[in-house]
């Protein structure tokens, strides 16, 4: 369980920037764009992130991304506005 969860965790090889735990169920999970630096995460309103939305129902967890997008073109501060869907 904890080696799927990492891996569903990681990005292109990148660690999560930021990880919002919803509760038990429900995280998102936000990488910003390479090349950012920590002073950078002050601009979470810019449209430099991939939010990965990770819910588990039952037996059953999906990941899915903001607007099903993997090119970090999405805000964070936008997370719980956003559509998910499987890339």
């Amino acid at each position: 369980m904890i080696t799927a969860l990492l891996r569903e965790l990681s990005f292109q090889g990148m660690n999560p920037t930021i990880v919002d735990e919803v509760d038990d169920y429900t995280s998102y999970v936000g990488y910003i764009k390479q090349g950012k630096t920590g002073t950078d995460l002050a601009k979470m309103a810019d449209a430099i992130w991939v939010i990965k939305l990770i819910e588990t129902v039952g037996t059953i967890t999906t990941v899915k991304y903001a607007s099903g997008l993997t090119d970090f073109s999405v805000e964070w501060d936008e997370r719980v506005n956003y559509t998910y869907l499987f890339p």
